[in-house]
């Protein structure tokens, strides 16, 4: 038995310290710990991304060193495999948190960019350029360019919306215990969902012609998010039954 599942504060047993994860586990949350840990210090440049990043860098590595998961004690459950065996939904959300950051980050680096809303009229007259959608090209020189400034606040703060609640969502609906808050929570995650597919269909019809780059990821993006729709569309609609 380890030392930390002895020994509490002041040399007392402390059953919240008893190791609850198994070995291999432990490894594995120590090499991502690292990993993790080696992004937020060499990969990461926006300063908030830096530090969420270290933060969970730290918290994954102390679970790793110490073998405690105090979200499995939470929840009572001897592993994360068996928390997903007993709700699949858990496995999705994984996939849900890659999309939070990429909104959040999409969404932060125009907050922070002063040049973006000012540039925006140009970018929009470069899109419509030679955009093979008529009606897109149409949109982008007669609404989208004489109310540019409206855009910028609609694409940089729905992306932040989005980013932000599909990782709000995510975290609650792992941690929670009560089945209203988890229906809720699920719910949340569709409606960002659906605002970040249409994001993608803005950005694809827009820009996807400027290079196979642009178009590729809104597509994939798009489809992924969509199948998350149908999937959490169809888990809200038997709960409801």
């Amino acid at each position: 038995m380890d030392l930390l599942s002895t020994m509490g504060s002041g040399g007392v047993y402390c059953p919240h310290m008893k190791p609850n994860i198994q070995p291999w586990d432990r490894v594995a949350r120590v090499l991502f710990g690292v990993i993790v840990a080696y992004a937020a210090y060499t990969l990461f440049e926006n300063p908030v991304a830096r530090v969420l990043a270290a933060l969970g860098a730290l918290f994954t590595l102390a679970e790793g060193i110490t073998g405690v998961c105090y979200l499995q004690r939470h929840l009572g459950i001897r592993s994360i495999a068996e928390g997903m065996r007993k709700d699949p939904i858990l496995i999705l959300l994984t996939v849900q948190l890659v999309f939070a950051y990429e909104w959040w980050s999409s969404g932060w680096e125009k907050v922070t960019n002063p040049l973006f809303a000012d540039g925006l009229p140009k970018t929009f007259a470069a899109f419509a350029s030679n955009n093979p959608f008529p009606w897109v090209k149409n949109f982008l020189t007669t609404i989208a360019t004489p109310n540019a400034a409206t855009f910028a606040l609609l694409v940089t703060w729905g992306a932040l919306a989005a980013g932000i609640a599909l990782f709000a969502a995510a975290a609650l609906y792992a941690y929670s215990k009560n089945a209203k808050m988890k229906r809720w929570m699920v719910a949340l995650s569709l409606a960002a969902l659906i605002g970040g597919m249409l994001l993608n269909a803005t950005y694809f019809f827009s820009a996807g012609w400027t290079g196979p780059g642009t178009k590729g990821m809104n597509v994939v993006m798009f489809w992924i998010q969509a199948m998350l729709v149908y999937a959490y569309g169809s888990w809200l609609a038997e709960e409801r039954r």
